[in-house]
């Protein structure tokens, strides 16, 4: 686009058949006939000058079109012509300019364009053109904070699906355990349990035949081992079926093994439990140390207290478990180590389970064995 002008055109021939000039300042004397014609694809853009058809001159303001000045046709052949002009233009490059620069720094940048004239001469006419060079993703801070939040959410649900997974495998193991657990439980009770039963019925009906009073003591002997046998058969078939691991069951066990012992020992047996309202899980090994710990304290009670009575109270405070066995005896001596009477394994069953254990001497006298120890949801019950 720009601006293209000629003038004093000039055209003489050389050869030695037609010498002389053929245009003079744009006009052929010699052809009065010949005229310029505007051509091209937009023929509004070839504008006349001053001293037409001296000047002639191109206006182009459409990188898209074109115009041209044709003519004139002049009829000469076969000779050697030389054409003389002068000109003045300010045409320039047509399209959109770019420039380019290779590795800017981040920052922000101001680009200054500055008009000139045909001559080349400043105008002072200047157009800014303002603009940012970001800084790269890789060094913006928000780019490794989300890098490091992506990293720790990757991390994080890894972990996450590994603990998952241990706790399935573990949930199948405990399951595994808890069916080989209630076939055991199901195969003393129908195995052994029958034949004892069998051993009581055949050895009280060999006592009722016994001629001696030898025979008939040697026979009552074995029927109270049988049916001794046969309660523990029970009580270890109640500690190995998982239905039993709540709460509840295990209160009504202790009660029930709390009255059978007393009768057993001929002693008045006291019971004062809280009603459990709540369906509250528990684990096997919960259940394991609380039964043997209270069944060590009754027996503690019946065989060295001499009283005639025993208390049982089970409370529930809190999620703790508090439970405590009251005999009406003689109590203990200053030094309860010299006793044989299991109070280092009711220590140990109660740090198991995180409780504790303590003894007491009512002012009515006897002794009180003390056991708390906090509930646990099994890892089993609520996965």
């Amino acid at each position: 686009v720009g601006i293209y002008t000629i003038q004093g055109l000039r055209m003489t021939s050389t050869g030695d058949r037609a010498a002389g000039v053929l245009l003079e300042n744009g006009s052929a004397p010699r052809f009065p006939d010949v005229h310029w014609n505007k051509s091209g694809t937009r023929p509004s853009m070839a504008l006349k000058g001053p001293n037409f058809p001296a000047q002639l001159k191109i206006v182009d303001t459409d990188i898209t079109t074109h115009a041209d000045w044709a003519g004139p046709a002049l009829p000469v052949t076969g000779e050697r012509l030389v054409v003389e002009w002068s000109e003045a233009y300010s045409i320039g490059d047509g399209g959109p300019r770019e420039i380019g620069y290779v590795r800017l720094p981040p920052g922000n940048y101001r680009f200054q364009i500055e008009d000139l004239t045909i001559e080349g001469l400043p105008t002072g006419t200047i157009t800014l053109l303002d603009f940012e060079v970001p800084r790269p993703l890789w060094q913006a801070w928000g780019f490794w904070l989300l890098c490091a939040s992506v990293i720790a959410a990757v991390v994080l649900l890894l972990m996450r699906s590994a603990v998952k997974r241990k706790v399935r495998r573990a949930i199948r193991h405990t399951l595994l355990i808890e069916n080989e657990r209630l076939r055991i439980a199901m195969d003393l009770h129908d195995d052994i349990g029958t034949r004892l039963s069998q051993i009581f019925l055949i050895s009280s009906h060999a006592r009722m035949k016994a001629a001696g009073e030898d025979s008939q003591a040697s026979f009552q002997q074995v029927s109270s081992l049988t049916k001794e046998l046969s309660a523990t058969l029970s009580e270890t078939v109640w500690m190995l079926s998982p239905k039993n691991n709540d709460l509840e069951s295990l209160i009504g066990f202790l009660c029930r093994l709390a009255s059978e012992l007393c009768l057993t020992a001929n002693i008045r047996c006291r019971i004062d439990a809280d009603p459990v309202d709540d369906d509250i899980p528990i684990t096997q090994e919960f259940r394991h140390h609380i039964v043997l710990s209270v069944k060590e304290a009754l027996n503690n009670a019946m065989k060295h207290s001499q009283g005639s009575e025993i208390r049982l109270e089970i409370k529930l405070f809190e999620r703790q478990l508090h439970l405590s066995v009251t005999d009406n005896g003689i109590g203990l001596a200053d030094s309860p180590d010299q006793h044989g009477n299991g109070l280092d394994s009711l220590r140990r069953r109660m740090d198991e389970l995180g409780g504790t254990f303590s003894m007491n001497r009512p002012e009515t006298g006897g002794l009180q064995i003390l056991l708390e120890a906090p509930l646990k949801e099994s890892e089993y019950q609520d996965p």
